[in-house]
Formats: structure tokens, C-alpha cells, sequence
């Protein structure tokens, strides 16, 4: 077995960051073992990055010769690839001193984000520090499908936990007393929340922040749970458990993005244009519009004004006005996405007439049963026969149309219909494309999860292809191969890895939906505010 190194030393908000690519890779060698190399603190962390096998660690306070034993250590592996997703003096040498014949290093944009800083000179759209991570994949011809962070809680992680959602995470710590907002501001809107929401307050400190906990203490006390220098795993576990979090631009406001909680940033010096503001489906940053921002790359350095107006100006009122549109308006409700052609209806092989639609037997009452355990329902299929030209968008907007009316009268209408017309190799240059919402990309689930307002962690893909079950994964929701359509043929196909396979295999999507709510009964993944 082949072994692919990822160096990322640190910290926190980085190491999260990685998530994605190492996905990518996971995608791209199937069959190889992925090991992580980071610092001891973040080992656990890269435990539950998906897709990692191993993790190498290098001490907090580590030497060049404990450089040398560590690529000693890496080579006893026989590495074929090393992925440098640091660039620094360290990650240079290490992966430099490994016999790997191959190494990808991510390209900065140190250049670019320091003329944010001195000349406020800002680009639309923002490469993301995720979106340079995944450079590395294009470097080595692969297949970028995932670009939002990921965490995989193992069940124990949650046992003893809250099966719903419940309750509002407040982090008022930051790497620099700089990029905190006031603790009184977190304060005084946490004590509104508990008041106009009827919500607890979930408090998470640091290891030198236990004395903000006094801040809090006129709130009263059975609202508020303070965990003062938790495990980080610990940490993922809580606030993915949570239905919002509030947080200064930190490594915790990745973390959170990263179990699928809705994240609301408190960003003051730095700014989006730096390329590491929160990439989850639901997130939103709030910030006021000061000419000096971003002042630092990192948003560390003291500021030269006579106060520190991108905080100041930032008042309690305009942050609670946020929270109260998030927690209203994102109902975290989780979804079951469906494959249409071999799984909810019969794949007549690009179906062009309306009249040869087909519903397997139970398919229906599938969709019903799941409907009424209270899970949204959306469709995504690819439908390429639009770019090979054997029919136009209007025929599959009409096999659509029938499809939607015939669920409908049987009670279970979907929320939502998604297709894809595009293929790389059209015949029809207006859909000759791989755009992001062709699948295995997972498009057409971000897209629909941010219009519904939907739980992508606490939500299923089902479909009879690989690539559906490759869709789910880039998403992060729960997969479930069936053997209808091409079920059978893919079931034998796909790669042994645990994380490639599907969470579950069913024989057709009946047996499916009783899967899922199997699993409701024992997690019942409801957003809850009272």
C-alpha cells in the first residue's frame, strides 16, 4: 500500500482547514494511506479529519533534530507523495528530508493578502484558504469535489450528549486580545438570547480565558454551561449540538463551521480578504465597514488609532439583529437527498417522454414515510442527455413536472427538484461543462441546503451510483447505496476504504428510508427552540 503524507503543522483554524483537500486525496488514491503530520496538540483533531488513516506528530516546542527523527519516522512508511499544506521553514525540510519521490507544496497568497493589508487592494471572489489547499489536487490531476470543511464525530464522542440541537455556543476568546470582542458585548447578547429566545448558553474558554467566566456570572446560572479548556474533540462534539454559534474570527469559528453548526463571525482587523473567513453553508460574518481594515495579516498588531473602532462600532444591537435572522431563518432541518433514474423512479436510460415515468413499488411510500419523520425531501440527478443532445431542459423540466404531481397526489410531494444538464463531453456547447453542481460534486446539496435552510450533517444521499455516494461524502451527510438501477454492478465496485463505502447498503429505497428512520429513533436530528 502506497502512503500520502500531509504536513500541516498547525494551528487550530489550519489544521481544520486541511478537511477538504485531504478528502480530495482520499477521492484521488483510493487505496493508499493517508498520514497526517501536525503538532502534538492537534493530534486529536487530525484523528477526525475524514479520510486520514494515521497521524505523526511533531512536539509543541519541537528542535530540527526532532525534524530528523520524524522524517525517520516517515520513511519507515515509505511514502510515495508528500503534500506540504504548510510552507514554511519546517514543512519545507521535513518533507525535503523524506525519501518520497514525489512532493505538492500549496501556493501562498502572501503577496496578495499584504496588499490587502498596506494598499487595500481587495479581489472579487476571494480564493479561500481552502481553495489554495486544493491547488495541490489540480497539481496532481485529480478531481476537486469537496471544498467546505468537515469533521467526523465517531457516535461515542456524542454519547451522553443531546440527540437535538439545542442552545446557543458563545466563544469570546481569540488567539490576541486584538480580535476579541468586548466579553461584556458577549454578555449582554448572551443574556438576550437566554431571555427572547428561551435558550442556554453554551460557554467555551480557553486555557488563559477562565477568568471571562465572571462576565458572565449575572446570567442565571442554569442557563449557562461554561466548559473552561475542553478536549478539542470534545469541543466539536458540544457545538455540533448547538443550532448557532457566535464567535471572534478563531480557530473554534472553524471548528463549529466544520460540524455543521451556523456560525456567526465577529471579525474586527482582519477581514475576509485575507482568505480565512468561515466556509460553512450557513455562516455569517459581521463586521463594520472601518477604512483600516484588514491591519495585519493576522490581526494581531496593536492598533495604531485612538480605539479600536471595528469593534467598537460593532454594537450588541447590530449582532443580536444577526442572530435573531440566523436562529428565525435556518431552520436545520435535516433532508434526505434522493437520485432520481434507478432509485426513485426506473431509469429508462435518459428518459425523454413523461408518459414512461415509473415508480418502483414501495418507492412512493418511501418518500411519504420520511416526509412524515419529518425530513425534507430533494431530488438531484445529473442529466446529461441535455448536453448530448437527445433532448432539451424543457423535456426534463416536464418529466419533472409529472414526477412532482404524482408525488404529490401520493402525499409526498419533494421540497425540491436539482438537475444537472451539463458533461464534460457534450454535443451541445451551451452544456458542454463539469460545473460544481455536476455530481459526485455536491453542488446541487449545498445549494439546496442553503436555500431550506437544511442540516447537511444530519441529512442522507441515496442513490444507486458511486458517484452518489462520492456526492454525499464531499457534502458530509450520511450515504446509502441501493441495489435498484445500477446499485448491484456499483456495489462491487466501490473501493474498501471505510470512508469510500457507503454507510449502509439497501436493497431498493423502501429499505432505505427504514434505515434512516431507524437511526432518527435512537439521534432524532430536530432543531429545537423553545
Amino acid at each position: 500500500m502506497e502512503t500520502v503524507v500531509v504536513i500541516r503543522l498547525g494551528r487550530l483554524g489550519d489544521v481544520t482547514l486541511t478537511g477538504p483537500t485531504v478528502k480530495n486525496l482520499r477521492f484521488l488514491y483510493p487505496d493508499s494511506k493517508i498520514l497526517f503530520v501536525t503538532r502534538k496538540t492537534y493530534e486529536p483533531l487530525a484523528r477526525i479529519l475524514p479520510g486520514v488513516d494515521e497521524v505523526l506528530t511533531f512536539p509543541d516546542r519541537g528542535t530540527y533534530f526532532d525534524l530528523v527523527r520524524l522524517s525517520s519516522q516517515i520513511d519507515e512508511y515509505e511514502p510515495r507523495l508528500m503534500v506540504d499544506l504548510h510552507k514554511n521553514f519546517r514543512s519545507f525540510h521535513l518533507a525535503n528530508m523524506t525519501r518520497a519521490p514525489y512532493k505538492v507544496v500549496y501556493t501562498k497568497r502572501r503577496k496578495a493578502r499584504q496588499a490587502a493589508v498596506n494598499e487595500k487592494k481587495f479581489v472579487s471572489p476571494v480564493p479561500h484558504t481552502i481553495d489554495l489547499y486544493n491547488v495541490v489536487i489540480d497539481q496532481l490531476k485529480g478531481e476537486i469535489l469537496a471544498r467546505r470543511p468537515d469533521l467526523k464525530l465517531a457516535d461515542e464522542a456524542l454519547l451522553g450528549l443531546d440527540a437535538e440541537r439545542n442552545g446557543v455556543a458563545v466563544a469570546p476568546g481569540a488567539s490576541s486580545p486584538v480580535k476579541a470582542w468586548p466579553t461584556d458585548r458577549f454578555a449582554g447578547l448572551a443574556e438576550r438570547i437566554i431571555y427572547d429566545f428561551k435558550l442556554p448558553i453554551k460557554l467555551f474558554l480557553g486555557e488563559a480565558e477562565a477568568d471571562l467566566a465572571s462576565r458572565f456570572a449575572h446570567l442565571p446560572k442554569e442557563a449557562v454551561t461554561v466548559y473552561n479548556n475542553h478536549p478539542v474533540v470534545e469541543i466539536a462534539a458540544l457545538l455540533s449540538q448547538s443550532c448557532l454559534t457566535i464567535t471572534n474570527d478563531s480557530g473554534l469559528m472553524h471548528v463549529s463551521s466544520a460540524v455543521g453548526t451556523p456560525t456567526l463571525a465577529l471579525f474586527g482587523p482582519t477581514h475576509e480578504q485575507l482568505g480565512f473567513y468561515p466556509r460553512g453553508l450557513h455562516d455569517v460574518i459581521v463586521a463594520t465597514d472601518e477604512k483600516c481594515r484588514p491591519c495585519s495579516l493576522h490581526g494581531n498588531e496593536p492598533c495604531y488609532r485612538e480605539e479600536q473602532y471595528c469593534f467598537t462600532r460593532l454594537t450588541v444591537d447590530t449582532v443580536y439583529g444577526k442572530v435573531g435572522e440566523m436562529l428565525e431563518g435556518i431552520t436545520l432541518q435535516p433532508a434526505v437527498f434522493i437520485d432520481r433514474d434507478g432509485c426513485l423512479i426506473e431509469d429508462k436510460h435518459y428518459l425523454g417522454d413523461p408518459n414512461q415515468l415509473v415508480f418502483p413499488d414501495g418507492s412512493l411510500d418511501a418518500v411519504k414515510y420520511l416526509k412524515e419523520a419529518g425530513y425534507k425531501i430533494v431530488i438531484v440527478s445529473n442529466q446529461s442527455g441535455v448536453a448530448r443532445g437527445f433532448f432539451p431542459v424543457e423535456t426534463v423540466e416536464a418529466v419533472h413536472d409529472r414526477m412532482s404531481r404524482e408525488m404529490k397526489n401520493a402525499g409526498c410531494e419533494p421540497d425540491d427538484i436539482r438537475f444537472c444538464p451539463y458533461h464534460p463531453d457534450g454535443d451541445d456547447p451551451e452544456f458542454t461543462g463539469d460545473p460544481y453542481d455536476r455530481k459526485p460534486k455536491p453542488g446541487m446539496l449545498e445549494k439546496a441546503a442553503i436555500r431550506h435552510g437544511i442540516d447537511i450533517k444530519r441529512s442522507f444521499m441515496i442513490g444507486d451510483k458511486y458517484s452518489d455516494i462520492q456526492c454525499g461524502k464531499a457534502a458530509g451527510t450520511a450515504t446509502i447505496l441501493v441495489r435498484t438501477g445500477k446499485g448491484a454492478a456499483a456495489e462491487k465496485e466501490i473501493p474498501v476504504h471505510p470512508f469510500l463505502k457507503p454507510d449502509h447498503v439497501c436493497d431498493d429505497l423502501r429499505t432505505a428510508a427504514e434505515v434512516i428512520i431507524s437511526r432518527n429513533d435512537t439521534r432524532r436530528p430536530v432543531f429545537r427552540k423553545a
